[in-house]
C-alpha cells in the first residue's frame, strides 16, 4: 500500500541520521510532483488515492490554454503562504465557468510536517538519539515561524487569511460525519490536524462549511455555474471551488493517520462516480505562470506522468519488459543459433577445400599423392610456363621468342 510504504521512507532517517550525515536529511520540501514522494510535506500519497479511485492524474506547473480544455479537478496547493494573486484567481474562475462539473482544490499552506515528524520520532527514538531530536525540531519550529512571519496574511477575491493562535483540532463538526448507511465513522479524537492561520471565505453566497471545529472553518465548498446551465436540471452539476485551510491532514506524513485518509477520500468524492483529469498544479514561483500557448516548460517531463497513472503505469512497465526481452532475444549472445553469412563465389580457397575433402572421401592416400603431383607437373607447371612466354614477348625484338631458346 502507497500509504504505508510512504511511512517506511519517512522514518527511513530515524536511528540512522547521526552517522548518515547528509544521507539522514529528513526530505521536508512542499508541494507536489516529481521527487516528493519520500517528503513529509508531499502530496504524491494524494495523487495515488486519486489514481486510485480511477481518475487520470498528472502534474502541471504553468496555466496553459491546453490545461484549460482538458483538466476536470485541478488541486492548487502553493508554496507561497500568500493568497494567490488576481490574475491566478481571474484565470481559474473562467476554468471553473468554462464547463460544469469541474472543480478546484485549493490547500492554504499554513502547515508543514517537519515539526510533527520530529513529535513522533521522539517517541520511538532511543535514549542516545534524543539530544539531536531535540536539536532538528527546534531548528524545523524556527524555520517554519520565520517562513509564516515573513508571508503569511492577505486577502483574495476568494478568502481571506487572518493571522491566529495556533490550534490542534481534536473535535469535528460538519456534514462530513453524518455517515448513515456509508463507511465507518471518522474518529475524531484520532484526528491530528493542525490551525494556524485561518481561511475566512469573502462571500457566503453558495457556500458549504462540509467540515469544521468551533468556530474555524477547515473546508468550504462555492458553487460555479457555467454560462447556459443555470435552471437546467438535467445538465451536469456546477462546477465547485474547494477551499481547505492547510493540508495537515493531506500530506504525506499525515496521511499515515488511518482517520485523515478517511477525510481524503471525502475530498475525493466530491468530484463524483465518474473518473476524470485530475492536475495537480506544482510551481515553485509564488503564483503559477500563465501562458497563452500551451507549450508547458515541463512538457518533457510530464510526458513521463503516465507512468504513474493507473492502469496505464502497469501496461507500460509490462511494454518495457517485453519490450527488454525482445532486445536479449536479438542480441547474438543470447538468441537463436543462426548460419553465418556466404562467402563469395570468387574466393579460390573454396575450390581448393572441396578438392581435399573429395580426395579425402576416397581414403586412399597414393592417389591423392598422384593427383597432386599431376597438377604440380601439368596445371601450375604449364602456367608459369605460359607467365614466362608472355614476359619475353613484350621485350625488344622478342616476338616469337621463348626462355632459353635464341630467336
Amino acid at each position: 500500500m502507497r500509504v504505508a510504504l510512504a511511512l517506511v521512507m519517512a522514518s527511513a532517517p530515524i536511528g540512522c541520521a547521526r552517522e548518515s550525515g547528509e544521507s539522514g536529511e529528513l526530505p521536508t520540501t512542499y508541494g507536489s510532483g516529481a521527487g516528493l514522494e519520500t517528503s513529509v510535506n508531499g502530496y504524491n500519497v494524494l495523487a495515488g488515492m486519486f489514481a486510485k479511485a480511477g481518475h487520470a492524474v498528472s502534474t502541471r506547473t504553468a496555466l496553459t490554454p491546453l490545461l484549460r480544455d482538458w483538466a476536470d479537478t485541478i488541486v492548487f496547493a502553493p508554496v507561497s503562504f500568500a493568497p494567490p494573486e488576481p490574475e491566478t484567481v481571474g484565470w481559474m474562475e473562467k476554468w471553473l465557468q468554462g464547463k460544469s462539473g469541474r472543480t478546484l482544490i485549493y490547500i492554504g499552506r499554513d502547515f508543514d510536517a517537519e515539526p510533527l515528524y520530529w513529535r513522533k520520532a521522539k517517541l520511538k527514538a532511543g535514549t542516545a538519539d534524543q539530544p539531536e531530536i531535540a536539536r532538528r525540531s527546534l531548528a524545523a519550529l524556527a524555520r517554519v515561524k520565520i517562513e509564516r512571519a515573513v508571508e503569511s496574511g492577505g486577502k483574495c477575491a476568494w478568502f481571506e487569511i487572518v493571522k491566529g493562535m495556533h490550534r490542534d483540532v481534536r473535535k469535528l463538526e460538519g456534514p462530513w460525519l453524518d455517515n448513515s448507511g456509508g463507511p465507518p465513522p471518522i474518529d475524531a479524537a484520532a484526528i491530528e490536524i493542525e490551525l494556524n492561520s485561518r481561511l475566512i471565505p469573502a462571500d457566503s453566497a453558495d457556500l458549504d462549511v462540509l467540515l469544521a471545529a468551533d468556530d474555524d472553518m477547515l473546508l468550504t465548498r462555492r458553487s460555479f455555474t457555467a454560462p447556459g446551465v443555470a435552471g437546467d436540471v438535467t445538465s451536469a452539476p456546477d462546477s465547485q471551488l474547494v477551499m481547505i485551510a492547510n493540508g495537515s491532514f493531506l500530506t504525506n506524513l499525515p496521511l499515515v493517520n488511518r482517520e485523515h485518509r478517511k477525510l481524503a477520500g471525502k475530498l475525493i468524492e466530491l468530484l463524483g462516480p465518474k473518473p476524470g483529469h485530475v492536475v495537480f498544479l506544482a510551481s515553485e514561483e509564488p503564483a503559477p505562470p500563465i501562458r497563452s500557448s500551451s507549450a508547458d516548460r515541463s512538457a518533457a517531463s510530464s510526458m513521463l506522468d503516465v507512468f504513474g497513472v493507473w492502469p496505464l503505469s502497469a501496461i507500460l512497465l509490462q511494454f518495457v519488459v517485453l519490450l527488454a526481452v525482445f532486445g536479449f532475444s536479438r542480441w547474438p549472445l543470447f538468441g537463436p543459433p543462426r548460419d553465418p553469412p556466404p562467402l563469395p563465389a570468387s574466393d579460390f580457397g573454396q575450390h581448393v577445400s572441396a578438392v581435399a575433402d573429395s580426395l579425402a572421401t576416397t581414403g586412399d592416400a597414393s592417389y591423392a599423392q598422384e593427383r597432386w603431383q599431376y597438377y604440380q607437373d601439368n596445371v601450375r607447371g604449364g602456367r608459369a610456363l605460359s607467365d614466362a612466354t608472355k614476359r619475353n614477348s613484350m621485350l625488344p625484338g622478342g616476338r616469337g621468342r621463348t626462355e632459353g631458346k635464341p630467336g
